[in-house]
Parts: C-alpha cells; sequence; structure tokens
C-alpha cells in the first residue's frame, strides 16, 4: 500500500536572523585586509608570520608568509594566546601542545616549540550595507533587491530540505513494508557502483589512500546496506509508475533541465 503514507511535516518558516546572518557572510566574503594601524595583535586580527616548528629538536616545519587568524577556536589556542599583544617586527620563541588531530601523526599531542616572526598585523574591514554593495554581489540595484533575492534563496532551500525530509519518510516506509528477492547478479553489481562512488567522494574530501584502506570493510557493509535499499526503491517505483500510468512530457524534461542549470 502506498498511499496515504504518515508522514511528519516539519514547520520551518524563515526567521529574519537567518536572513541578516546570510547579509552578514556576504559582507565577510566581501571584506578588504588593511594594516592594522598600531600594528598589534589583537583579538580578530589576522596576523601574517614567517615561523619554524620544532619537535623533539627536529625541525618539521617551516614557512613564510602565513596568515593566522587570532580567535577562541584556533586549531593551536596556546600558540594564538601567545602571539596576542605583538606588534610588527617583534620575534618569539612559542612553546604550545600540538593538537591530537595534528596533520602529522607522529607528532600529534607533542610539545612543540615555535620560532616566529610578526611580518604584519591586518584588520577586516567589511563595506557598507548599500547599494553599491548590492550591484557588487549580484543582480541587485538596491539593498531591499538584495534582501529579496535571499529571501527567496531561502524559502527555495527550506522547501527542498522540508520535501528531502518527507521522501526520505516515504522511502523509509516502502522499505519496510515491502520485500523484493533481488537477483544476485544485479545487486552485485550496484554493491560495487556504490562502492566506488563513495570511495572516490572520500578522495575527493582529502582521505589519503591508506585511510580510505582501513575503512573499505566498513564501506562495503554500508554499500551492501544502500544498493539492497536503492534497487528495492526502484522497482518499487516503475511499479507504481505502471499503475498509476505515469508518464513524462517533454515539457517536464525542460522544466527540470531549467532547475538543473539554476543549480
Amino acid at each position: 500500500e502506498y498511499r496515504n503514507i504518515p508522514v511528519e511535516v516539519i514547520k520551518d518558516d524563515l526567521k529574519p536572523e537567518e536572513e541578516d546572518k546570510i547579509i552578514s557572510d556576504l559582507q565577510e566574503k566581501y571584506s578588504q585586509f588593511k594594516s592594522s594601524p598600531d600594528g598589534i595583535v589583537k583579538d580578530g586580527n589576522f596576523v601574517v608570520v614567517d615561523y619554524e616548528l620544532f619537535v623533539d629538536g627536529k625541525s618539521i616545519e617551516k614557512k613564510s608568509g602565513t596568515w593566522v587568524k587570532i580567535t577562541e577556536d584556533a586549531h593551536i589556542k596556546d600558540f594564538i594566546e601567545q602571539l596576542k599583544g605583538l606588534k610588527i617586527g617583534d620575534e618569539r620563541e612559542i612553546t604550545a601542545a600540538l593538537p591530537d588531530n595534528y596533520l602529522q601523526k607522529e607528532y600529534a599531542g607533542k610539545q612543540g616549540f615555535f620560532k616566529v616572526k610578526v611580518i604584519d598585523v591586518k584588520e577586516r574591514v567589511k563595506p557598507l550595507l548599500d547599494d553599491d554593495f548590492a550591484k557588487l554581489v549580484g543582480p541587485y540595484n538596491t539593498v531591499e533587491e538584495l534582501r529579496d533575492g535571499i529571501r527567496k534563496n531561502l524559502k527555495s532551500v527550506k522547501e527542498q530540505k522540508r520535501r528531502q525530509v518527507i521522501e526520505s519518510q516515504i522511502s523509509d516506509y516502502l522499505l519496510k513494508s515491502t520485500n523484493i528477492e533481488l537477483p544476485p547478479s544485479l545487486l552485485a553489481h550496484e554493491e560495487q557502483y556504490v562502492l566506488r562512488n563513495e570511495i572516490e567522494r572520500l578522495h575527493y574530501s582529502g582521505l589519503k589512500e591508506n585511510e580510505i584502506k582501513e575503512r573499505l570493510p566498513q564501506l562495503r557493509e554500508e554499500a551492501k546496506k544502500r544498493a539492497r535499499e536503492n534497487l528495492t526503491i526502484h522497482f518499487i517505483l516503475e511499479r507504481i509508475i505502471e499503475k498509476e500510468n505515469i508518464t513524462v512530457t517533454e515539457e517536464d524534461i525542460e522544466k527540470e533541465y531549467k532547475n538543473m542549470y539554476k543549480t
């Protein structure tokens, strides 16, 4: 039975603060960075530094002109704290513990010894929220047109998420209430397809080959589950299409093509 499936629809109305957050993010994106007038490192600044990092007396990293943001949620908080108060031209030796998720795993959690020189101190200068800014960020002539565009986009995103939640609940219902004997060869082919796509996704996300290999047993189990679900939903939908005599018109294809193009 595929009609009258019970679903929970979550109400998510547009909030003014969501619109304001996007405006603020756009202002940050189009900010300019100017040298701080007093050249002193403070919260919120970006500091340009040359540094060399030593662990157990061995130099493991050396960089020039690196930008470091002075923020409380920094990757190496102790390092950031000890930069505060320095000014352009200052040099300092800093000792700070490297985080447990440090990129070079053999040094994770160890004490790092930094030799640092402050090259420049930058401040973020946000653009004014005016009609010129609206023209800069998109096809808008005024701030109100910009806000209207943001509201329309937010509503579209919320509607898409709402539909995804509903579709997910429908899929779960159909999977739980339907039992299909799937051809082993077809299932094996779909498993390989799902596994290959997931490995490619992990590659693009920056995971190393050895890390992916470590995950392979888990990835294979997940691929088996998803492959069965994919094929089951596929055959259920094919049967519903037959029973409901659903067809696709050229207008439907053109409309979907335009939606894909917009995305």
